[in-house]
C-alpha cells in the first residue's frame, strides 16, 4: 500500500568557506537569507550579536558562528552580506570577523573595506559596541559611525535588570499597543512571540498599574497579533477614535503615537507625523504603508492615525537603512485576522474626536495607547524573576549549583551544534538534575523524540516547557509529533489545531493534520487540509511539491483522473526530481491506459528511490510498473516487478504475481540491458572535470564524472543545476535530470578540499539501447558542456 508522507526532521548543518586570500576576500558559495534563519532557528545557543542586522550604510547581514575545521568556533563570528547597496559588494561576501572583547557588550572586529578600483582589500581593527539586543554600533577609522538594527530573530528592545548575588540578568522587553475594542488591543506578533507572560501600562495614563494580558489570536505573516486584557480589576477602554479599513491615499497626513525607546527616552507617550509616502511597503509589501512619520524601536505594535483621528495602520518598526522610512500594516489585515476568530468581534467605527485639533486629539488618544511588556513581573503578583529562557530564580536558589547548571545546557548547545546529539542529550539531562529549566527540558525533548525515538520521556520535557510558558509553538508541534509516534492521531491533532489556530498559513501543520486525517481513513478531510494548504502557494514560502502531490493522490483514488493530473504537473513545477510525485503520475497514467508512460514515470521513480535508500513509495512503484509491462507484454519484466514489489511489502502484489505463471516464462528472453562505456571519446571538455563512463540500463542513463579542485585552497563546491539535460545526437530528444549521486543539487553545494579529487553520478531516464552519442549539457546558460560523448569503445 502506497505512503503518500513523510515527516522530515532538519537538524543543524554547518555552511563551511570557499575561502580565497584575505587580500582578495572570502565568501561563503550560496549563501542566502533562507539558510540564516536555518541557521537561527535550529539553534538553541545564539550569541546575542548573531541574527539578521541592517547596518545604517546599506547593508543587510548576517553574523553567525565562523566554521573552522568543519565545525563552529564558539568565539568567533563573520559577517556574511545577504543584501548590498554599495557598489564592489556582492551578496555571501564576508564583511569582516568578529571576537569576543574583555569588556562585556563590547567586540573586537576586523572590517574590510574594498580598494575603489576593485583590486583588493584594506582593513580596519575596531570596537563593535552592543546597545541592547535591537541595536550595535561601531566608528569607522575616518569617523563614520555605522549603526546596526537586528531584523531577525526578533526585532524587540531589551530591557535587563540589575544582577546581584543570588539573581540572574533579566532579559525583557517591550513594544507599543493599541486598543480596537472594550478589552482588546492589537500589536505586532513579533512582541508578543515567545513570551511568557505579557502585561500591559499606561491605561489612562497610569505607568504605576499593570494588567495581566494573555494572547486570542496571531497572524505570523502579517506581524499581528491580538490580546485581551484579562486582568479582573481592568474596567474596559473609552475609546473615542473611529477605526477606518479603506486604503489611505499617498500624500495623507499621519501621525504616530507610541512608547520609543523606553529605557533612554522615558515612559510618557510620544508623538511623529508625517505623510503616506506609499501604499505599499518594504520591496512593494502591499500589506503595508509606506510612512514619512519617524519611528524607533519600542514603537512596534503602536497605532498609525490619519489626520481625522482614525486608526489606519499598526506600526511595524522596520529599519531598512534609509533615514525617516517606516512601515505600518494595513487595518484591513488586522480586520481579517479578527474575522477568523470563532467569536464576533466589532471595530469602533464611530469617530468622536475628528474635528479636535491635534494635541486634543492625542489627549483623547492616548488613554488607550499602551506599553505592553514581556517577561515582567507584574506589579500586582508575587513570584520570582523570570529569565527570558523561564527560568525562576528565587531568592534562595544556590547560585553555584544555577551557574554549573547553565553551563551544561550551554555546553549541551555547543554538541548539538556539532553533531553530538548524545552528548547534547546526556549534558542538557544533568543540566535539569541540578537545577530544572524550561530550556534544558526543551533541549532533552526535543533530542528525546527526534534523536533517541522516545516520545513519552519527549512528551515529559515539553509539558514541563508549556507550564512555564516557554517556546509554545514549537512545544505544541513537538507534542503533536510525539503523539503521532505513539499512533495517538487524536491528540496529535489536537496540538496541530493550536498551531493552525494562532497561524491559519502554517503551512507544514496543515499537511500533517491531513496526513493524520489520512491515517484515521478520513481522506475527505484531509482533501480539505490539503486545499487550503495550497491557497497560499506563491504568499508563504513552502515547498508545495509534496502538497500537491498529494492531492493528485486523492484526488485519482476518487477517480478524478484529469484533475489529478493538473496536481501533478504542478507538483512537477515545484520539484521534478519528487520520486513520489513521479510514483503518482505512473499509477495515474496506468489508469489512464497509457502503459509506456507508466513505465517511463516509474523508471524515475525508482531512480530516485534506490539513490534515497529508503523511499516509502517503491512498492507502488514496482507493483505499477509490472501491472504495465504485463499490459505492453513483457510478462517477463512484469513478473519481476512484481517479485520486487511483494519483497517491499506491497500489499496487492502477491495476487497480482499469482496471475503469472512463471513456469511458461522464458527468463532468457529478458528485455532489461546494461551497456558501460569507460572513458568515452569527448570532442568537447571542462578543465578539472572528466568522464569516466556511460550506462544505459532500461531504467536509467547515468553519466559518471570525476572532479578535482584544482582551483580553491581551502576547499571548492561543486553543484549540479537541476535544469541539467543530456540529449541523443540521433534523435535530438532532451531528457532531463533525474536525480544525482554525491553532488549537490542547486542550492546544495558539494564541498571538495584543495586537491581531492570527487566522483559522482548524474542519473537521466533512458536513452535507446542504440544510441551511438549523447551530448550533456548542465544549463542552456552554463559554459560546462560536454558534446559527442561516445557510447561505445572503439
Amino acid at each position: 500500500m502506497k505512503r503518500i508522507f513523510t515527516i522530515m526532521l532538519a537538524m543543524v548543518f554547518v555552511c563551511g568557506f570557499a575561502q580565497r586570500r584575505e587580500s582578495s576576500g572570502w565568501y561563503v558559495e550560496g549563501y542566502n537569507e533562507a539558510q540564516a534563519r536555518s541557521y537561527i532557528d535550529n539553534n538553541y545557543y545564539l550569541d546575542k550579536i548573531e541574527g539578521i542586522w541592517q547596518s545604517s550604510d546599506g547593508f543587510k547581514y548576517a553574523i553567525e558562528k565562523d566554521v573552522e575545521n568543519g565545525q563552529r568556533v564558539q568565539n568567533r563570528f563573520r559577517i556574511i552580506i545577504l543584501e548590498s547597496s554599495s557598489n564592489g559588494w556582492r551578496p555571501t561576501e564576508v564583511k569582516g570577523f568578529i571576537d569576543y572583547g574583555s569588556i562585556n557588550s563590547v567586540y573586537s572586529m576586523k572590517y574590510y573595506i574594498k580598494y575603489e578600483d576593485g583590486t583588493g582589500l584594506s582593513s580596519e581593527n575596531i570596537f563593535l559596541s552592543v546597545d541592547n539586543a535591537l541595536m550595535m554600533s561601531f566608528q569607522r577609522l575616518n569617523g563614520g559611525q555605522v549603526t546596526l538594527y537586528k531584523l531577525y530573530p526578533k526585532a524587540l528592545e531589551v530591557q535587563s535588570t540589575d544582577q546581584s548575588q543570588s539573581r540572574i540578568d533579566v532579559e525583557q522587553w517591550s513594544g507599543s499597543c493599541v486598543a480596537i475594542s472594550k478589552r482588546l488591543v492589537a500589536t505586532n506578533y513579533h512582541i508578543v512571540e515567545n513570551a511568557q507572560n505579557l502585561v500591559v501600562c499606561g491605561v489612562n495614563g497610569d505607568k504605576n498599574t499593570d494588567y495581566d494580558a494573555e494572547v486570542v489570536l496571531t497572524d505570523r505573516f502579517n506581524d499581528l497579533a491580538i490580546l485581551k486584557i484579562s486582568d479582573s480589576k481592568f474596567i474596559g477602554f473609552n475609546i473615542k477614535y473611529g477605526i477606518r479599513n479603506a486604503v489611505a491615499e499617498v500624500g495623507s497626513n499621519v501621525f504616530v503615537l507610541g512608547y520609543p525607546l523606553t529605557t533612554t527616552m522615558g515612559e510618557d507617550i510620544k508623538l511623529t507625523t508625517g505623510v503616506i509616502s506609499s501604499k505599499t511597503g518594504f520591496q512593494g509589501d502591499v500589506s503595508q504603508y509606506q510612512i514619512s512619520a519617524p519611528i524607533q524601536p519600542g514603537n512596534s505594535g503602536g497605532p498609525l492615525f490619519d489626520n481625522q483621528g482614525n486608526l489606519i495602520g499598526i506600526v511595524s518598526a522596520k529599519h531598512r537603512g534609509a533615514e525617516n522610512v517606516g512601515y505600518a500594516i494595513k487595518i484591513s489585515y488586522l480586520k481579517n485576522l479578527l474575522d477568523s476568530s470563532n467569536e464576533s468581534i466589532s471595530l469602533q467605527s464611530t469617530n468622536t474626536i475628528s474635528s479636535q485639533s491635534l494635541p486634543q486629539k492625542v489627549k483623547s488618544i492616548s488613554p488607550c495607547v499602551l506599553i505592553i511588556k514581556a517577561n515582567t513581573k507584574s506589579v500586582n503578583s508575587g513570584g520570582g524573576v523570570r529569565k527570558n529562557d523561564g527560568i525562576t530564580i528565587q531568592q534562595e536558589a544556590d547560585k553555584d549549583v544555577v551557574v554549573k547548571a547553565q553551563a551544561l545546557y550551554e555546553s549541551s548547545g555547543r554538541k548539538f551544534q556539532n553533531g553530538d546529539y548524545a552528548g547534547a542529550y546526556e549534558d542538557a539531562c544533568k543540566s535539569i538534575e541540578l537545577y530544572p529549566t524550561p530550556t534544558s527540558h526543551y533541549m532533552k525533548g526535543y533530542l528525546a523524540l527526534f534523536n533517541n525515538n522516545e516520545p513519552d520521556i519527549a512528551i515529559g520535557s515539553i509539558e514541563y516547557c508549556l507550564e512555564h510558558n516557554y517556546n509554545v509553538d514549537a512545544c505544541h508541534d513537538i507534542l503533536a509529533k510525539c503523539y503521532y509516534a505513539k499512533k495517538d492521531y487524536d491528540k496529535s491533532i489536537v496540538y496541530i489545531n493550536k498551531l493552525i489556530t494562532k497561524d491559519r498559513k502554517n503551512i507544514s501543520a496543515l499537511a500533517f493534520r491531513a496526513h493524520c486525517k489520512h491515517l484515521q481513513k478520513d481522506d475527505d478531510a484531509a482533501l480539505r487540509d490539503y486545499s487550503e494548504a495550497i491557497k497560499y502557494d506563491g504568499i508563504v514560502d513552502y515547498d508545495y511539491a509534496d502538497i500537491y502531490n498529494n492531492l493528485a493522490f486523492y484526488t485519482m483514488q476518487k477517480g478524478d483522473l484529469v484533475k489529478a493530473k493538473e496536481y501533478i504537473e504542478k507538483s512537477f513545477k515545484h520539484n521534478h526530481l519528487y520520486g513520489n510525485a513521479w510514483d503518482t503520475y505512473g499509477e495515474l497514467n496506468y489508469k489512464i491506459g497509457k502503459y509506456t508512460e507508466c513505465v517511463e514515470c516509474m523508471n524515475k521513480s525508482i531512480t530516485i528511490g534506490k539513490l534515497l535508500q529508503s523511499a516509502h513509495w517503491m512498492d507502488n512503484s514496482y507493483l505499477y510498473r509490472g501491472l504495465a509491462k504485463k499490459q505492453l507484454g513483457d510478462l517477463v519484466g512484469a513478473y519481476k516487478d512484481m517479485e520486487r514489489a511483494v519483497e517491499l511489502g506491497d500489499e496487492i502484489a502477491p495476487e497480482e504475481l499469482k496471475k503469472i505463471d512463471a513456469s511458461t516464462l522464458d527468463f532468457s528472453n529478458d528485455n532489461s540491458y546494461s551497456i558501460i562505456t569507460k572513458q568515452p571519446k569527448v570532442k568537447k571538455s571542462v578543465p578539472a572535470t572528466e568522464i569516466r563512463g556511460v550506462e544505459l540500463t532500461d531504467e536509467y542513463t547515468a553519466i559518471y564524472f570525476s572532479y578535482t579542485n584544482t582551483k580553491y585552497d581551502e576547499g571548492g563546491w561543486y553543484s549540479i543545476d537541476s535544469n541539467a539535460y543530456i540529449r541523443d545526437k540521433a534523435t535530438g530528444k532532451k531528457y532531463v535530470l533525474v536525480a544525482a549521486e554525491n553532488c549537490g543539487i542547486n542550492p546544495r553545494k558539494t564541498s571538495i578540499e584543495k586537491g581531492e579529487t570527487k566522483n559522482f553520478t548524474l542519473y537521466f531516464a533512458p536513452i535507446s539501447k542504440n544510441a551511438a552519442q549523447i551530448d550533456f549539457i548542465e544549463s542552456d546558460k552554463s559554459e560546462w558542456k560536454f558534446y559527442g560523448i561516445k557510447i561505445r569503445q572503439e
